[in-house]
């Protein structure tokens, strides 16, 4: 009995030693397919939030099974691709873009994409005419699939096969610089789409030049019943806007509250008809361009961006419509521009009381210190002003800017400065001004 009692005690000891190295095991940071679980979920996204660069990113996928499933939705969450403008390096960038487009069409992938940006740049330096688009080279060495199609062509196709794939795509900004010739409307995929989760799109392609029932096609696509913001780069469609306002006045843009537009004629009929709250304008009109319907529906206003902030109102007359203005730029200044002479031209819009960020544009060069007396004395003229963006920015149609810097207000006579990511207007109206 004696014995069979210390064999057991022998083997409990043996066991609990077992346990105890196991145990120990499987809580050391070294073994990384466990030690991710032992935080949060919650904890993990917090964390990995914080990583900007995606080659870090693609890198984590391969630590843990674990960190996969909370890396995977943040890496594929914004996806921004474009075409370069050289020979030597299209090549190899047109196979990145194509396996990519491959695999965000897995369904568990395509769940994760909620914005996508793509822009297709044209080649300065063609090695050989392509056959469609007048410039560039065939991608016959560069993909089989693609045999003698043009650069466009191609990836224009392999885009509008995957876009119905996504279906929490949220934000869809699209831009084309290729030069087409005269053979009917491209990128007709956009008047096709059925993405129910699609609330904000840019589509931009100066060089397309459409007929009027195909510009119809494109207003009343399936895709343009939930979209909130809009910024359409595609010649004059203000005629067919025009028309089918007349026809069916509740079909057009039914949910639009934000527009990005090139003439008055689109602002016209827009504005009038629908509760716009965020409004940019590309050219350079006044106030006195709007109809009395238009002005009459500015109360709703909340953001106002236009080339030159100053001489749209140099013709109004009542200012009361813009009483709820939140948002207000482009205030523009030389580059010399001494601080009394700033505030000279900012005290002009001290009418609008509910002002939280102003806008303020250089053409080029801009000072590189303000005086805490220049803050104070804004602080007297806006009471709820918070926020200064102030950039050298062009007159063209992006009005992409070159450099940049805002000031943010802290608490009174403390104004914090940052440089922030260049912004275009189609970023300011969709993803603000912080």
């Amino acid at each position: 009995m004696k014995s069979i009692s210390a064999f057991l005690s022998a083997r409990s000891k043996k066991n609990s030693q077992k346990h105890q190295k196991t145990f120990k095991s499987a809580n050391s940071p070294s073994s990384l397919d466990y030690y991710p679980s032992r935080l949060p979920v919650e904890l993990w996204f917090q964390v990995v939030s914080y990583i900007g660069d995606s080659k870090d990113l693609r890198r984590l996928l391969f630590v843990s099974r674990e960190l996969r499933a909370v890396i995977e939705p943040q890496l594929y969450r914004v996806i921004e691709v474009d075409t370069p403008d050289d020979d030597t390096s299209y090549k190899l960038k047109t196979l990145q873009i194509l396996a990519l487009f491959r695999s965000i069409k897995t369904p568990w992938l395509a769940a994760y994409v909620v914005v996508l940006r793509i822009g297709l740049d044209r080649i300065k330096h063609c090695r050989q005419s392509c056959r469609i688009c007048n410039e560039g080279t065939s991608l016959k060495a560069v993909h089989p699939s693609l045999m003698e199609d043009c650069r466009c062509e191609a990836l224009d196709r392999k885009l509008g096969n995957i876009l119905d794939k996504l279906p929490n795509l949220r934000t869809l900004s699209f831009w084309c610089r290729f030069r087409h010739p005269e053979r009917g409307p491209k990128h007709t995929w956009i008047t096709k789409l059925r993405l129910q989760a699609l609330h904000e799109l840019e589509f931009s392609c100066p060089t397309q030049h459409w007929q009027e029932k195909e510009y119809k096609r494109l207003l009343l696509s399936p895709c343009m019943s939930n979209i909130e913001a809009l910024h359409l780069d595609v010649g004059d469609y203000s005629e067919a806007l025009r028309s089918l306002f007349v026809e069916t006045p509740d079909a057009p843009l039914p949910n639009i509250n934000t527009i990005i537009f090139n003439n008055s004629s689109v602002l016209n009929q827009v504005i009038s008809r629908r509760p716009i709250k965020k409004l940019v304008c590309l050219s350079t009109p006044a106030a006195s361009d709007l109809t009395r319907a238009g002005r009459e529906s500015l109360l709703r206003l909340q953001l106002l961006y236009v080339q030159d902030v100053r001489r749209w109102f140099s013709t109004v007359e009542d200012r009361s419509p813009y009483s709820n203005l939140v948002y207000l730029g482009s205030v523009r200044m030389r580059s010399s521009v001494s601080e009394a002479e700033a505030l000279g031209i900012l005290r002009e819009f001290s009418f609008l009381k509910h002002l939280e960020s102003i806008e303020v544009a250089f053409d080029s060069g801009m000072p590189s210190t303000w005086s805490s007396e220049f803050f104070t004395s804004l602080e007297a003229l806006y009471q709820r002003l918070i926020r200064i963006y102030m950039a050298i920015r062009n007159s063209g149609r992006t009005g992409a800017a070159s450099q940049a810097v805002i000031y943010r207000k802290l608490g009174m006579g403390n104004w914090q400065q940052r440089i922030p990511s260049y912004l275009t207007y189609w970023q300011i109206v969709t993803e603000g001004c912080h």
